[in-house]
């Protein structure tokens, strides 16, 4: 197992000279913190993600998304790993700063017209995901486990990530009972494997008449991609059906319409999350 690219990495086009790490350290959180896990937004350039449960890897999947597909994604200018005070590994993400707001917190301002415009623009984006040339096996880039969390190898009982050659030896790897005629797959797909709003970030410009509703043109960019990988062609959905909760407005049926439905496999997915504790 390999990285896809040489690390330490650091791109050739970068807006300004990268943070330092007192910069970083003293930049405000975007998010709530998690374990030893920061992502701070440092000036108008830069999200940095970094600290001892940060994976390099979805740097990786940016560099590989922006190469192959026209998928929207944060630009990656740096990542490598310093010790930290304790003497372990800290690990950096240095990230585009996209200034947009989450789907999430939009949402409920948008007409119909609206959402249609950005859900076209994710279907697109999924289908695009959809048909990228699998390899011969199940596994993030360079041959890498899964990082999903249902392969969290944080959990000393179930802690094989893979890489798996075949639907088979990965089913006895995700559960040890199973139903083989509910989780069988078309084969590697890659997927982002959290798709839900607020890891999709919409930068919105009136478009026609000040004012008139539904004439908005949107930019949209899909953001958190450490998990992604080649999953089997239901892992995309099933996530993302995971992330519903209530189901408080349309988003759920939007959901259909940019995947196809894979509603006996998401009930098993639930049932799992729910036995392991999630």
């Amino acid at each position: 197992m390999a990285t896809t690219i040489a690390l330490p990495y650091f791109a050739a086009d970068i807006p300004s000279a990268l943070p330092s790490e007192a910069e970083i350290d003293a930049s405000p959180d975007l998010v709530d913190n998690f374990k030893d896990r920061r992502i701070v937004g440092v000036g108008e350039h830069f999200v940095v993600k970094y600290g001892g449960h940060v994976n390099l890897l979805e740097g990786e999947n940016l560099l590989f998304l922006r190469e192959h597909t026209s998928v929207r994604v944060p630009r990656v200018y740096a990542l490598y790993s310093i010790a930290s005070k304790e003497g372990r590994p800290f690990y950096y993400i240095v990230m585009e700063r996209i200034h947009a707001q989450t789907l999430v917190s939009l949402w409920p301002e948008l007409s119909d017209l609206e959402k249609k415009s950005i859900v076209a623009i994710l279907r697109e984006n999924l289908k695009q995901l959809r048909q990228l040339p699998p390899p011969a096996h199940y596994s993030s880039l360079g041959v890498q486990p899964l990082l999903h969390v249902l392969f969290d190898s944080n959990q000393p009982e179930f802690s094989n990530g893979g890489p798996f050659d075949n639907d088979a030896i990965l089913i006895e790897a995700l559960v040890n009972r199973c139903l083989p005629q509910v989780f069988t797959s078309s084969g590697p797909t890659f997927s982002h494997c959290d798709f839900q709003r607020k890891n999709i970030l919409v930068d919105r410009r009136p478009k026609g008449k000040d004012g008139e509703p539904g004439h908005s043109e949107f930019d949209v960019y899909i953001i958190d991609w450490e998990a992604s990988g080649w999953y089997p062609s239901y892992f995309e959905y099933c996530s993302a059906y995971l992330s519903l909760g209530r189901w408080a407005d349309d988003w759920c049926l939007c959901l259909r319409d940019m995947l196809e439905p894979q509603d006996a496999q998401a009930e098993w997915f639930e049932r799992l999350y729910i036995e392991m504790g999630y």
